[in-house]
């Protein structure tokens, strides 16, 4: 493809004022004082009229794609479909942004500082609706930031939700450029709406889904908030510091930015912890199955979780809990799996999947031979202190010494859950049937404490995590750092500025 002149944006900007697209100008010079969906829409549209005339024999979406991202149009033949979907490019105006964003969460820790000093306690009712807006509103400052859309597996999601929709009942097939799929089927169903909205309008699709995901960050944080209420009932100011800590996180928000689809098991995992703590058994294990249906990270809090429910609601309550997450996972595995449920859904040449390559490729059985999730020692984040020599042998053999730490894990479980929390006698009484349990607020202070304990531990003890693994319970350490006992202060201080650990995250 040869091109006589690039013509840039500002080319076009010019031209549009012919047209009287006096809005694309102003939008154009003065970006910051201007709605993202706004500079969104008038952007893309502009870049697609202008592919039209002048390169009629490439696909217009694609073509404006590749000028949104300025890149010359001169390597589109190199480009993939995929590609169109996230770029991590910096321009003028990004700094811009992100300082503000910078400022907006010191702001937040700043005021949760003073009133906890001050002894100012803002009632529950009004502080967790405060939280969520606070963190939207200054999330949605990286929907200003035109050339950051994604982050580097959300393509992944798109393709092989796509995929899906367009009738592949073969779960060993969806896949794309970051290869198979890793995750159980759940992601497929939540993404396949995504791309439904993507098909409809490219630009407004766009907007939508970030400023959904930037939404599941915020109600996380309503979430967890209200969790902090309940442990701390007889302290609200140490429940108030903890909320805005949350809301001050900039690092957080960062990684959110990239939409990993961590952020719903994230959710999932906190609706889980909540309800079991309102006394919810059964309404919580739907929950767990949900958040396990996204990425099966939600097995970390599975021992805490599953002997809460003994221990607070019997037996029964625990048989009934395994039956509801067991049977919602079969359910979402009938469309890959048996053909008149495939048939139903609209796939008349009916399912291509056998159960064992389902359980192989989805992972819902974990330490499958042959098969690891752990992250390799060139990008992990934990246990990076080894040497790689020493770090990766556990990947290739399964003999290294970091799987063998597993069972030291689950002892850590054992003594938290039964002497710490002093849960044993009571799960004894309840397996006899001596007594009928009851869910008191004790129980509901062990419910959320072991949870939050075990859960943050179970990830230290993994032997290698991706950076997007941290979200698993980043929105938990706030209460699992008050649990310490370090002053409020000090922890405030830590979790702004050290979690989650991700380079990029220092601006």
């Amino acid at each position: 493809m040869k091109r006589t002149e690039q013509k840039g944006p500002e080319f076009y900007w010019a031209d549009a004022i012919k047209r009287r697209e006096w809005w694309g100008m102003l939008n154009f010079r003065y970006p910051k004082y201007f709605a993202p969906w706004l500079h969104l829409a008038t952007t893309f549209e502009a870049y697609r009229e202008l592919c039209q005339g002048e390169y009629p024999q490439i696909e217009e979406t694609a073509c404006a794609h590749t000028y949104w991202q300025n890149r010359p149009l001169v390597t589109y033949d190199r480009l993939t479909d995929n590609e169109a979907f996230y770029v991590d490019f910096k321009e003028g105006n990004q700094t811009y942004y992100e300082e503000m964003r910078s400022h907006l969460s010191k702001a937040a820790l700043y005021s949760g500082t003073l009133f906890y000093l001050m002894g100012i306690n803002v009632p529950q009712k009004v502080l967790l609706p405060l939280i969520f807006g606070i963190d939207f509103a200054i999330s949605s400052i990286s929907l200003l930031k035109p050339f950051d859309r994604y982050g580097y597996d959300t393509d992944a999601y798109f393709v092989q939700s796509h995929a899906w929709l367009k009738g592949d009942t073969n779960y060993t097939r969806l896949s794309s450029a970051q290869g198979p799929t890793f995750y159980p089927p759940g992601h497929l169903y939540h993404y396949a709406v995504v791309v439904k909205l993507l098909e409809a309008s490219e630009e407004y699709g766009t907007i939508l889904f970030r400023s959904l995901n930037t939404a599941l960050h915020s109600a996380t944080l309503y979430i967890v908030g209200a969790l902090a209420f309940m442990l701390f009932k007889k302290t609200p100011s140490t429940a108030q510091l903890i909320c805005f800590m949350l809301a001050a996180n900039d690092r957080m928000r960062i990684m959110n930015e990239y939409a990993f689809n961590d952020i719903l098991l994230l959710i999932y995992a906190a609706l889980a912890f909540y309800f079991l703590a309102k006394g919810r058994p059964l309404l919580a294990s739907l929950m767990f199955s949900l958040s396990l249906s996204i990425k099966t990270g939600i097995y970390m809090a599975a021992p805490p979780f599953f002997g809460m429910i003994h221990y607070g609601f019997g037996p029964k309550n625990l048989f009934l809990s395994i039956f509801i997450i067991f049977a919602f996972q079969v359910l979402l595995a009938l469309p890959f799996t048996w053909d008149p449920a495939a048939q139903l859904l609209g796939y008349p040449q009916g399912a291509h999947t056998t159960i064992s390559e389902f359980f192989y490729y989805s992972n819902l059985i974990p330490g499958q031979k042959g098969k690891t999730l752990f992250a390799i020692c060139d990008v992990s984040y934990t246990w990076t202190f080894l040497p790689c020599d020493m770090y990766d042998q556990p990947l290739v053999d399964g003999t290294g010494f970091l799987l063998k730490l597993q069972p030291v894990c689950l002892l850590v479980h054992v003594y938290y859950f039964f002497f710490v929390q002093g849960t044993l006698g009571g799960c004894i009484m309840n397996l006899l049937q001596f007594k009928k349990p009851k869910f008191t607020f004790r129980s509901r202070r062990k419910a959320i404490e072991s949870l939050v304990v075990l859960t943050v531990i179970s990830v230290s003890f993994l032997p290698g995590i991706h950076v997007q693994y941290q979200m698993w319970y980043q929105d938990f350490l706030p209460i699992f750092l008050a649990l310490t006992g370090l002053p409020m202060l000090a922890c405030a201080q830590l979790f702004v500025d050290v979690f989650p650990h991700i380079d990029w995250a220092v601006q």
